[in-house]
């Protein structure tokens, strides 16, 4: 998967999207693998997060325009661990 994602002309060799796809694909490697990931709200909130940051990183250190379009998150209300409004992602 990570071999795949790298291949492709936008991704930097040495770029921060690196770090973003080591994570991202560890964890889609392990979920298609049978792996049981727990809590969505987490993983939702700490991806966005991290997508985020990543974009403010890009823009602060790149010149480059990237955008972020808030998301809502739809695992909220069968999410029993759920912070609600302590979370930028709550609906």
């Amino acid at each position: 998967m990570f071999r795949n994602l790298v291949k492709k002309e936008y991704m930097n060799i040495h770029g921060p999207e690196h770090h973003i796809l080591d994570g991202a694909c560890l964890l889609m490697a392990y979920y298609n693998a049978g792996g049981k990931i727990n809590g969505p709200r987490c993983c939702k909130r700490d991806a966005m997060i991290a997508f985020k940051n990543a974009i403010e990183y890009v823009n602060e250190n790149y010149a480059v325009a990237l955008t972020y379009s808030a998301s809502e998150c739809e695992y909220s209300s069968i999410n029993q661990q759920c912070i609600k409004e302590r979370c930028p992602f709550y609906m």
